[in-house]
């Protein structure tokens, strides 16, 4: 998915993953994040057309396949206060029983705030795929494409009591993405999410609170 980044990743990154119903009949976890997300189609000169609105519902915390919300310190000198987000929900439709995924990717996150994502940046990515079962039809939306741009609002950041897990809220607006399957550059996507997301320890020392890595499962070479 987006600019060929990995799907489940350990690195420090930003990741916001919005998916779409789960598949799998599995219960959601006790750190389950959510989020909602809507396309369309806006050409130019005409009326925009409504692709369709998804829901997403995974725990995210333990690190898993299925769905992972992450804060890392990062491995430069900075403020704990700055930290990237990585945020998935749901597995790649193309392979697994969600029906759709949403991902975004963004680094020093300092709280609340309003956060801009362009095609430029590429160590920023938003992206989202549907796989529509009736059809057969896999399709994604993604920042590739030099006319993509988002505006990601973080409205809420708000620790647990367990400190390093933090509950993360927030909407997104974009415009530009490109649709894979109508390969056109005019869809706009909006929604909105609550995550819970851990601090990992990424510096030496950590500063606390974080979370000790003790290492991450290889998901992606699982059968």
């Amino acid at each position: 998915m987006g600019r060929g980044r990995v799907l489940v990743s350990g690195a420090a990154v930003i990741g916001l993953v919005l998916a779409g119903c789960a598949g799998s009949g599995a219960k959601p976890g006790p750190w389950t994040s959510r989020a909602t997300f809507t396309i369309r189609s806006v050409s130019a000169g005409a009326r925009s057309s409504l692709i369709g609105t998804y829901t997403a519902a995974d725990s995210t915390v333990p690190y898993g396949p299925d769905g992972n919300a992450e804060l890392y310190q990062g491995l430069d000198p900075r403020p704990n206060a700055v930290m990237d987000l990585s945020i998935t929900i749901g597995d790649n439709p193309d392979t697994g029983t969600n029906v759709s995924q949403f991902d975004l990717f963004i680094p020093a996150v300092r709280g609340t705030g309003t956060y801009r994502v362009t095609f430029a940046d590429r160590d920023e990515d938003v992206d989202v795929s549907v796989n529509d079962w009736a059809s057969g039809v896999a399709d994604e939306w993604s920042m590739n494409s030099r006319s993509a741009a988002c505006t990601v609002k973080v409205t809420s950041d708000v620790a647990m009591r367990n400190r390093t897990i933090r509950e993360i809220k927030g909407s997104f607006g974009c415009r530009g993405l490109y649709d894979s399957s109508r390969l056109t550059n005019t869809a706009e996507l909006t929604g909105r999410f609550d995550v819970f997301a851990q601090i990992w320890c990424d510096t030496s020392p950590p500063v606390r609170p974080c979370h000790v890595q003790r290492g991450i499962p290889n998901y992606d070479n699982q059968p």
